[in-house]
């Protein structure tokens, strides 16, 4: 597993997708879509989070939202913050988080503006507000 392994397997993923062909993907989508490697990934991704805000929000239930670089760049207050909001004592050993999983070596300079791209238009403002500081490497 590599970033040309990875690289070959989006193509092939890509090449046999009929997303940006949808009739309800409009143009701007689909052009948007034809830059994102493994694009179908990235529109699932923010599908997935649009409706989950969405959801939550509609039904009230109770959310806490946990960014990677909460646990990356302070570790101990993210899981004690998350431990408080399910109710739950520290119990047990913790298993160490290993940081440093964010791939940007798998992705061109010009792949990760057009993921960031995609992402700003597709998502809801409150998906966007929640991913807009991820570091897309630009």
């Amino acid at each position: 597993y590599n970033s040309s392994g990875f690289a070959l397997f989006c193509k092939k993923l890509d090449e046999r997708s009929e997303l940006r062909n949808e009739r309800w993907i409009d143009p701007k989508l689909s052009s948007l879509l034809g830059n994102v490697p493994c694009h179908e990934d990235f529109f699932r991704y923010v599908q997935w989070h649009n409706l989950a805000f969405s959801v939550t929000r509609d039904m009230s239930i109770p959310t806490h939202v946990i960014h990677y670089q909460d646990y990356r760049d302070n570790f101990e207050e993210t899981l004690q913050q998350l431990l408080s909001f399910l109710h739950l004592p520290r119990n047990g050993r913790v298993e160490q988080f290993h940081h440093g999983k964010e791939y940007l070596d798998h992705y061109t300079l010009e792949q990760r503006a057009a993921v960031q791209a995609f992402i700003k238009e597709y998502a809801t403002t409150v998906t966007w507000n929640h991913v807009k500081d991820y570091d897309f490497g630009l």
